[in-house]
């Protein structure tokens, strides 16, 4: 999967975003990766979401996006915690989000 995948790589995208699995549940999923114009990371949240145990977590990498700003009505029902601070290689700061299930 390229970093920035686009609309060309839509069938790899879903491929991508379907690895969580049918029928799995998990007690821990980090979403982070490939990013860009599909915006996958939305994709992969909720399906995170539908594949959680019940007092499971979701960490949301690079959650300052403002492409991830509808992150918390993907995952409305959760509870949101923000983690911010200084970031490697970056210039400012820095969030990661965690969902746990209430």
């Amino acid at each position: 999967m390229p970093e920035h995948p686009g609309p060309a790589e839509r069938a790899l995208a879903d491929s991508y975003v379907d690895r969580i699995g049918a029928g799995t549940r998990y007690d821990l999923v980090l979403v982070d990766g490939a990013d860009g114009a599909l915006n996958l990371r939305m994709e992969c949240l909720a399906r995170a979401g539908e594949h959680l145990a019940d007092r499971g977590a979701i960490v949301l990498d690079d959650a300052w996006r403002t492409a991830y700003h509808s992150a918390p009505a993907i995952l409305n029902g959760f509870s949101h915690h923000v983690f911010e601070g200084v970031g490697p290689a970056r210039v400012g700061v820095t969030r990661t989000d965690v969902y746990e299930r209430r």
